[in-house]
């Protein structure tokens, strides 16, 4: 076979790829028309989709409409509580309020118990007024004057002392306040005025004085008005003290009956009682803070001691057994205790003792005179 020109190999080539083109025109036509008849007959593809409330038009088709599936919400995640950080608590300076000194008395079933006794003491030249805890210690100046203070009796509440005082010339009664502040004078008067009680509500003072030429017994108001003479006795009537319910005042009269005895009377001066009635001198009633009894002092054996009767005068006892001197007896609060002077020691000192007189204790021990103590209430 001779072989083929270069132009002939050309047009053989361009033969095979026109006969190529008509094989694949072909097979295209088919493709198209197999897709057509396909897409008739699927009744999935011709379905009429539907509008609520409407009606589709005649004859008219649409696509479909596709609704996706749902996207899967993920589970959420739990998101971890913040951590919280607890504040801490601030920290308070804590306010430190000094105490007041005396402290203000505070309430009992008898009326208070601050814990305090005043008294005389000459400790720093003169007679002046002090206050000492119960137990003797903390001992505390309350007046300073050049001249003499004596005989403190606490008011009812314990916020006010009374006592009486030269620092005018003439013995006069004053008032201060516990803490020995705002001292002021009541009477002033050219007699002597001593011996200052407060009566239990506090409104009045009972007082002995010599301004109608011998010692009586006088009431006026607490700020001083309204004096009353309250006994009129050609003898000398002293020491007034009053009940705990106020209806009555003891006092000691010196020779009504030809020596110092006890009377009670009731608080307007009248119904006048006799207590006591024996040789000796018997001074200085004090009543117990309920009232059945009333203590006092007696030279009764020979020297002063302290004795305790019931309040009609009857079951007289004796409390100290001392060769010493006792005397001014006062009442705590609570009935239990009697505070009192005494020389036992060789020196004048304040000592406090059982009710029943045992339990003898020391409260006071200076080179100086102490004497005339008054129990808060």
């Amino acid at each position: 076979m001779m072989p083929l020109s270069q132009g002939q190999i050309v047009n053989n080539r361009y033969r095979i790829a026109r006969l190529l083109g008509l094989v694949v025109g072909i097979a295209l036509l088919a493709v198209v028309a197999g897709c057509a008849r396909r897409g008739a007959g699927d009744s999935r593809l011709t379905q009429t989709a539907e509008v609520p409330g409407t009606q589709p038009a005649a004859g008219l088709t649409t696509a479909p409409t596709w609704t996706p599936a749902p996207t899967e919400t993920p589970a959420p995640t739990d998101t971890p509580s913040p951590s919280i950080t607890p504040t801490p608590a601030a920290t308070l300076t804590p306010t430190i309020t000094p105490t007041p000194w005396p402290p203000t008395p505070s309430n009992t079933s008898l009326g208070g118990g601050s814990g305090l006794i005043a008294f005389v003491s000459r400790r720093d030249g003169n007679d002046e007024i002090y206050v000492m805890n119960a137990d003797g210690r903390r001992v505390v100046r309350l007046t300073n004057h050049e001249a003499n203070d004596w005989g403190p009796d606490w008011s009812p509440d314990g916020r006010q002392i009374a006592f009486y005082s030269d620092r005018g010339g003439n013995w006069d009664i004053y008032v201060m306040n516990a803490d020995g502040s705002g001292q002021t004078g009541l009477t002033n008067h050219e007699g002597r005025d001593v011996c200052p009680a407060w009566s239990p509500d506090g409104g009045q003072i009972a007082f002995h004085s010599n301004r109608d030429g011998n010692w009586e017994i006088y009431v006026m108001n607490a700020d001083g008005s309204g004096v009353i003479r309250l006994t009129d006795n050609e003898t000398d009537d002293i020491s007034p003290t009053w009940s705990p319910d106020g209806r009555f005042i003891a006092f000691t009269s010196n020779d009504r009956n030809g020596n110092g005895d006890i009377y009670v009377m009731n608080a307007d001066g009248s119904g006048l009682i006799r207590l006591t009635d024996h040789p000796a001198i018997d001074e200085s009633p004090s009543w117990s803070p309920d009232g059945r009894l009333i203590a006092f002092y007696s030279s009764r054996e020979g020297h002063f001691d302290i004795y305790v009767m019931n309040a009609d005068g009857s079951g007289v006892i004796k409390l100290t057994d001392n060769e010493a001197e006792h005397w001014s007896p006062v009442w705590s609060p609570d009935g239990k205790l009697i505070v009192f002077t005494s020389d036992r020691d060789g020196n004048e000192d304040i000592y406090s003792m059982n009710a029943d007189g045992s339990g003898v204790t020391m409260l006071t021990d200076h080179p100086a005179n102490d004497y005339y103590p008054s129990w808060a209430p």
